[in-house]
């Protein structure tokens, strides 16, 4: 029988896994990239309630930095829709998509790797 700690990382690892495949789609297409930046948000916040248990055991710099990028791509994701509404036929709203879709697939892959490595913490910790 799996045990909370378990069951959470995996509940984390099929999303993160539903994620990547849905990001691979994304192109530069403000739509699709807004779409995707809101539930890159919402697996955000499942992230920080089901990993919350062990966020201790990450380097605070490195908690930091998570919570710092989750703010960041929030903030670039409002602009973007600010972007569509007032200038959408803007060069930059074009630019800024792409670059977010980049950095959405860049961010989820790091996110990926730190479930897995919390995956081999499994037996050490408890919750």
């Amino acid at each position: 029988m799996a045990t909370p700690h378990e069951q959470n990382l995996e509940q984390l690892c099929a999303a993160e896994r539903s994620l990547q495949r849905r990001l691979a789609h994304v192109d530069g297409d403000p739509q699709a990239v807004l779409a995707a930046g809101d539930e890159v948000l919402a697996f955000a916040e499942l992230e920080a309630r089901l990993f919350f248990p062990i966020l201790p055991l990450l380097d605070p710099s490195a908690r930091a930095e998570l919570e710092q990028e989750h703010v960041q791509l929030a903030d670039d994701l409002q602009l973007l829709r600010h972007l569509m509404d007032s200038s959408p036929g803007s060069s930059d709203v074009a630019v800024l998509a792409s670059a977010l879709a980049e950095r959405l697939r860049t961010h989820v892959a790091r996110d990926g790797r730190l479930i897995t490595q919390a995956q081999r913490f499994g037996p050490k910790l408890t919750m």
